[in-house]
């Protein structure tokens, strides 16, 4: 399959990379394990800071990965993934995602963050997580968030080939010397793959390719 850059997404990205540093002052990016965990609730919360001033503010992209459930009670799992704007003032630093009826709140300190829910979304994503390792692995619904923060004409994410999902591979691909995720994206009127991409490990970069 012949490889299809387009270039005015590559360079978008390429020009915004530069503002894509981590800032340990800011928060410690990785995963983080929901405090009090047990065999029967548990969670996961992995944050990679992203700055990107010129296209979407100071921002970090999350991911939650939590069971809720007891001996007695069936576990539920609920999963999400987005990204929230980040605040610092008198010493504080927060991250906040305001939706039109639900509102995520991120409060930093050190090695934990406790975060708060309220309007409609799920109280299982509420507690306080501790830092447990710095790696940053992207998730299938990471990988969709964000693609969907860039240009739909850049990604073919347009509203002619909804409603679709986003896939991501198990394994790494190796492009030279570079690593890569590799995704596609899929109507799911017809089930027909309609793009292609390859995204670096830092999402400074994607590639898409052809179908």
């Amino acid at each position: 399959m012949k490889k299809i850059v387009t270039s005015f997404l590559f360079l978008f990205l390429l020009c915004c990379s530069v503002a894509f540093a981590a800032d340990v002052d800011v928060v410690k990016c990785g995963n983080y394990i929901l405090d009090g965990s047990t065999e029967y609730t548990n969670g996961r919360l992995q944050i990679k800071q992203m700055h990107n001033k010129d296209i979407q503010g100071d921002q970090f992209i999350f991911y939650f990965d939590v069971m809720r459930g007891s001996e007695t009670q069936t576990p539920k799992v609920t999963r999400y993934s987005n990204f929230a704007t980040i605040n610092k003032k008198d010493g504080k630093i927060t991250g906040v995602l305001d939706l039109e009826t639900k509102k995520l709140e991120f409060a930093f300190d050190g090695d934990k963050i406790n975060v708060v829910c309220s309007g409609f979304f799920p109280k299982d994503f509420e507690g306080t997580y501790t830092f447990a390792y710095g790696d940053f692995e992207l998730t299938q619904p990471m990988a969709a968030a964000f693609l969907e923060t860039l240009p739909p004409p850049m990604t073919s994410l347009t509203k002619v080939n909804r409603p679709y999902k986003i896939e991501l591979a198990s394994d790494k691909v190796k492009r030279g010397s570079i690593m890569y995720y590799s995704a596609k994206a899929i109507n799911l009127n017809t089930k027909k793959v309609f793009a292609r991409y390859l995204i670096t490990e830092d999402l400074k970069q994607v590639i898409l390719e052809n179908k």
